[in-house]
């Protein structure tokens, strides 16, 4: 997986967890990452239909769907180009691990998150 998959599951993640819209600064510093770059992240999903963003003072980032409904797949889908060339092996292995990926949430990762702290 690229490393800007991983940035955008883990800024979705972060924004389940706090149930409420989030400053880009507060999101970058949490992450680790360059504002710049979690804006750049952040303008493809919301782009995707996957969070809002309000501007101002006040504004913030959020989640636009539950964290239930978006699926790990629909953010790899998103950020992952798929190579031109291809054969049946990799197809094959590409769709197992897509079925794997479409039952996983963002809700369950940070109940992943929340175990591993324990």
């Amino acid at each position: 997986m690229k490393s800007t998959t991983i940035i955008a599951l883990n800024i979705l993640k972060f924004l389940a967890d706090q149930k409420k819209q989030v400053s880009m600064m507060r999101i970058a510093s949490e992450i680790g990452c360059s504002r710049d770059y979690i804006e750049q992240i952040c303008r493809d999903l919301r782009e995707a239909g996957l969070i809002y963003s309000i501007q101002g003072c006040r504004g913030g980032i959020g989640l636009q769907e539950e964290p239930e409904s978006i699926t790990v797949q629909r953010v790899v889908d998103l950020f992952e180009a798929h190579s031109r060339h291809r054969n049946e092996a990799i197809d094959y292995i590409d769709e197992q691990i897509r079925k794997l990926l479409f039952g996983i949430s963002i809700y369950q990762l940070t109940l992943i998150s929340r175990l591993e702290k324990i």
